[in-house]
């Protein structure tokens, strides 16, 4: 009998460790489901109303660098809905503070310009507290803004968009756009955070000193729903694909500009599209926010007019 007993725990002992093992994986699976599903499913969304925006045809995103410099780069939809959509990555937050992500995304209007400033990691942290932050992850906005500034981003047209110029570092331009401007932005930013104040009391950005930007110029474009694009750069790179459906390409670009194109015969002279090639790129638009000090204020820039985000319902 004792035999039988010790001889059914040798047979009885693998199928236990099978078990636990698949316990164990199975643990680890639906942990990793849970860090590996989409953020933007839970990730706090704010808007601005169509009447927020109204007349202004222009955006400027403002990035500024965490701790360790890097910065990470901004999808941003064109040409949906009326008025403005942000999300953003609640980065050490829990959910009774994602509403507090808002206060730290600033915003406000100056002449025809939404200007939006991704928040910092806080420098400071009261004691006792758990380090927390927001920043901007997504934006999306209504086909009136025909102007876009930002340093880092995927920038693509949901829905038709007969002009569209952009000003950018490292960026990457699609969709149904019939005439795009790409030019490289002007990037060494001052690194800018929000002040935060009462509601009388806007959110303005408060800015460290200056230094060059350390993203290198990389435009890239798919062109496969665009007629005529223009690239300017005066360093760095430029890269075309789904180029077969252009009418026109012009290239103003540096000597030392590095070019990708999915067709060779896109450069060749007489080829459809038509190619146009200088050495004097077009300027791009200072990617930084001005001061509220200093010599702009006696120059009397737009009034800034701070908005306010409100909960996406």
């Amino acid at each position: 009998m004792a035999f039988t007993t010790a001889q059914g725990r040798r047979r009885r002992g693998p199928w236990i460790f099978m078990a636990a093992l698949l316990l164990f994986w199975g643990g680890l699976g639906l942990t990793g489901l849970k860090v590996l599903k989409p953020r933007y499913r839970s990730d706090p969304a704010f808007v601005l109303d169509a009447q927020d925006i109204a007349g202004l045809t222009r955006l400027q995103i403002v990035q500024g660098a965490d701790a360790g410099g890097y910065r990470r780069s901004v999808d941003v939809l064109v040409g949906t809905g009326q008025g403005i959509e942000a999300r953003t990555y609640p980065l050490g937050q829990t959910a009774t503070d994602a509403d507090d992500g808002a206060h730290r995304l600033g915003v406000f209007r100056e002449g025809n310009t939404l200007v939006i400033i991704a928040a910092q990691e806080p420098a400071a942290q009261s004691p006792g507290h758990r380090r927390r932050w927001s920043r901007l992850h997504s934006v999306t906005v209504p086909a009136q803004f025909r102007h876009l500034v930002v340093t880092e981003a995927d920038i693509h047209a949901v829905e038709p968009v007969a002009e569209l110029r952009v000003d950018g570092v490292a960026v990457r331009v699609s969709g149904n756009v019939a005439s795009l401007d790409l030019r490289a932005a002007q990037a060494d930013c001052s690194d800018c955070s929000t002040s935060k104040g009462g509601r009388n009391g806007p959110e303005m950005p408060v800015c460290d000193p200056a230094r060059p930007s350390e993203s290198k110029v990389a435009l890239r474009v798919d062109a496969s729903a665009m007629r005529e694009v223009v690239m300017s750069a005066d360093t760095g790179s430029v890269a075309l694909t789904h180029s077969a459906g252009l009418q026109r390409l012009s290239l103003l670009i540096g000597h030392e500009v590095g070019v990708s194109v999915d067709r060779a015969h896109v450069l060749l002279p007489g080829a459809k599209p038509v190619l146009e090639a200088g050495a004097r790129p077009l300027l791009g638009d200072s990617a930084c926010v001005s001061p509220l000090s200093g010599a702009l204020e006696q120059s009397k820039p737009p009034a800034r007019q701070a908005l306010y985000w409100k909960p996406l319902s």
